[in-house]
């Protein structure tokens, strides 16, 4: 068995497993720090994996670490952490997230926000970041499984808004309350696998529900779409 140390949304794990998969794919997040969490990966996990996939063909080392971030996933909760599905985008050093079923155009969105924002923009991860919760402040951490465009990075932000994204023939935003951000917000959040982890999952929902501002935003493929975006989340002028 292979084993390193990693950190995630600053946690340190130690990790082991068989592939060389995972070593490769979380190299930037190596550290000497002491583990705080241990996780070995079976091959009962990555069978379990396999018989969760929508599709034929993936490696066994892909599929492990499927298995160990599902894994990760389940103890973060008790350290006040959540895998949330998203691409979220740092700019000017505050992340903005964008939610919505795969296929809408959250990846597409995001792009948008690295073409018009140039070097003030940031990618945190295009897919998978995790969030951490301390008291009223949240923040976006990039991790490794990034989705299929690879473009993470191993930062960190608070975040400034979280947003739903549809598609639209026009671009408009609203403000979200609580109660309508929550359904939206749930259905992109990691539920973990025990009865006590999905309550402790909802407890944080709830808590960055309240503490981050939620929007829904009706768009098309445009810098227009940036601009109403950017200045509705971040209250400052688009230039």
């Amino acid at each position: 068995m292979k084993n390193n140390t990693y950190k995630f949304a600053g946690i340190t794990v130690n990790a082991s497993y068989e592939t060389d998969h995972l070593e490769k794919q979380c190299g930037d997040y190596v550290t000497k720090e002491a583990a705080e969490l241990y996780i070995s990966v079976s091959e009962d996990d990555v069978e379990r994996e396999r018989k969760k996939a929508d599709c034929e063909g993936y490696s066994y080392g892909y599929l492990e670490s499927l298995a160990f971030y599902r894994k990760f996933c389940n103890a973060a909760v008790e350290n006040n952490v959540l895998l949330f599905h998203s691409s979220a985008i740092a700019v000017d050093g505050k992340a903005y997230l964008f939610a919505a079923p795969s296929g809408t155009g959250k990846s597409t969105h995001t792009r948008l926000w690295r073409r018009a924002f140039g070097e003030r923009a940031v990618t945190v991860n295009d897919d998978k970041p995790l969030l951490r919760i301390s008291g009223n402040r949240i923040v976006a951490y990039g991790t490794p499984w990034d989705g299929k465009h690879r473009l993470s990075n191993n930062v960190s932000f608070d975040v400034a808004g979280i947003c739903f994204i549809a598609r639209g023939k026009e671009n408009s935003i609203k403000r979200l309350s609580q109660m309508e951000a929550l359904p939206e917000f749930l259905s992109q959040t990691y539920r973990p696998d025990s009865e006590e982890g999905v309550g402790k999952m909802l407890e944080l929902s709830l808590s960055i529900t309240s503490n981050v501002p939620m929007y829904k935003l009706w768009c098309n493929i445009s810098d227009e779409a940036v601009r109403i975006a950017y200045e509705e989340m971040s209250g400052n002028k688009f230039d």
